[in-house]
């Protein structure tokens, strides 16, 4: 036997062996969905990858070449499979595999053109190490390719979490947000491979930079890992929009009752001085689903959502006009976002302007 291991390569290995069987687990949950599948896929890719670089490291593929360099196609699937993912995990419905064929269009091609070394001796592997990178597409083009795929998929996600977070008027841009935190994780994945290829061109690369995406693939694994642990969504197949209540639709007593809690939640909370809360927010602190939430707003107040906080927020700056002096700073405290909406809102639900209002307050208590 020809190769060894240090700490770091151990600790590598080690990280394989758990997303191994943490996509396993990702495959074969209670409620297993293509969303977990397609995670499933990424963490194992990550695995393999990290057991490619091991066995390299380590020089034991010289003893068994017949794998080496398995995982060289990896990168270019990195991008759609994380792409799918995200598609798959905000919409409600499923979404048809059909389209997303075209993703993995870029993968297959670069695969067919490594198929002639997949498929190759195990002495035409070990040959190959010395002349690989004399070829200006294995050394410069498949590289960059590779970059630019991971970028493009990074931006092609956030854009989508982006659109999703204007139209479900949710917080899902949050560092507190489980997908968000995936997005996170993956987009340290992609800084690092960044990193690694800008030193092999720079020609500063050496045996310690080489960990730098092993690193980010084991980073990303057992951040996986935490989450399963922490967060029942992942793993469960529960949509982004959906929290505990699976039901759709409540019993007349059922609205009631949760009309009542929302009323006193706002009141003990004031969490609609929040400028920054939207439905899918509220809803998850109430552990009720948007789609509950504004189905009782609506029934019961005949409001929007937004029209429902706003008289929230008026009412409270009814209540501190009088004593506060500076009315453009009270809009933004009780939650407005400027003094533009916040002087609309007041015309709106009280018949006067805030300062006409403060007017009246003030003659009351000096008469």
């Amino acid at each position: 036997m020809n190769g060894s291991l240090d700490q770091w390569t151990s600790l590598f290995l080690v990280a394989s062996a758990q997303g191994i069987f943490l996509s396993v687990l990702l495959w074969v949950v209670k409620s297993p969905d293509r969303k977990n599948a397609l995670l499933g896929t990424l963490i194992l890719l990550y695995s393999i990858s990290l057991i490619d670089n091991v066995w390299f490291w380590s020089e034991y593929f010289k003893d068994f070449p017949h794998l080496l360099g398995i995982s060289m196609v990896f990168p270019f699937l990195y991008g759609p499979l994380i792409h799918c993912y995200f598609k798959e995990a905000i919409k409600s419905n499923s979404v048809s595999t059909r389209s997303d064929w075209p993703h993995f269009i870029l993968p297959l091609a670069v695969f067919i053109y490594l198929a002639p070394y997949y498929f190759s001796s195990s002495g035409e592997k070990l040959a190959s190490l010395e002349t690989w990178f004399l070829n200006p597409i294995n050394a410069l083009i498949l590289p960059i390719v590779s970059i630019g795929s991971l970028i493009y998929y990074t931006y092609s996600v956030f854009k989508q979490l982006d659109v999703y977070q204007r139209k479900s008027e949710s917080r899902i841009l949050n560092g507190k947000n489980w997908l968000f935190q995936i997005f996170l994780a993956y987009g340290l994945y992609v800084g690092l491979f960044i990193v690694y290829l800008i030193l092999i061109f720079s020609e500063l690369s050496n045996i310690s930079s080489d960990y730098i995406i092993a690193f980010g693939s084991a980073t990303f694994i057992y951040f996986i890992g935490y989450l399963g642990f922490t967060k029942s969504k992942l793993l469960n197949g529960i949509k982004v929009e959906q929290t505990k209540y699976q039901s759709t639709t409540l019993t007349p007593s059922a609205s009631q009752h949760l009309y009542e809690r929302i009323q006193q939640y706002l009141k003990e909370t004031k969490v609609f001085t929040d400028s920054e809360l939207r439905l899918a927010g509220l809803a998850d602190q109430l552990s009720v689903t948007p789609h509950q939430l504004s189905q009782v707003i609506n029934e019961h107040s005949n409001r929007n959502f937004s029209e429902f906080i706003n008289a929230y927020r008026i009412e409270e700056a009814k209540a501190r006009i009088a004593a506060d002096t500076r009315i453009n700073l009270l809009a933004i405290d009780v939650g407005f976002s400027n003094k533009t909406s916040f002087h609309l809102a007041f015309k709106k639900f009280v018949g006067c302007s805030p300062s006409q209002y403060k007017e009246k307050k003030i003659g009351q208590f000096t008469t």
